[in-house]
């Protein structure tokens, strides 16, 4: 599947959540996904955590 297909397929699955569902609980659906997805990237290695916390993190002087 390329990325204009799944592209469609997740606008077309928000829309239709959204109108059987209402609003509040689309953006709860997408938002509990980029927590999956996230989590997802963390485990394959895909994103390293040193780096965001050194980001995040106060710096002192």
């Amino acid at each position: 599947m390329g990325r204009k297909q799944f592209g469609f397929v997740v606008g077309f699955g928000c829309a239709a959540l959204w109108a059987g569902a209402g609003f509040l609980v689309m953006v709860a659906a997408v938002f509990a996904g980029l927590i999956g997805l996230a989590t997802a990237m963390v485990l394959a290695g895909e994103v390293d955590m040193g780096e965001w916390a050194s980001r995040l993190s106060v710096r002192h002087r």
